[in-house]
């Protein structure tokens, strides 16, 4: 599936979400690495691989470019994003990747 990581996030009122001290915008692909790079205590039992993966995908997500992802890309944003993001943020995911 190919997404827009530049897609900027809203909040409930339909305008840019925004965050931080400077009051940017949040950008999907800024979101989706910041939980893909996110520490768990799931994440000790990885192997090389799996971690690996997660790099790669992180490194295209955090371009902030129209970008194809597998289904296994997508689930793997999906269940991260859950575990790690507020329901603002994890919602428009979840609408966006499916």
């Amino acid at each position: 599936m190919k997404v827009d990581f530049s897609t900027v996030l809203k909040n409930l009122d339909g305008e840019p979400l925004l965050d931080g001290p400077d009051q940017k915008p949040v950008v999907l692909g800024k979101a989706i690495a910041m939980a893909l790079a996110a520490s768990l205590e799931e994440d000790k039992g990885d192997t090389p691989d799996v971690k690996l993966k997660r790099w790669h995908l992180t490194n295209t997500v955090w371009k902030g470019e129209t970008a194809e992802i597998s289904p296994e890309d997508a689930t793997m944003i999906r269940t991260r994003v859950c575990k790690v993001t507020p329901l603002l943020v994890a919602g428009q995911v979840l609408d966006i990747i499916k």
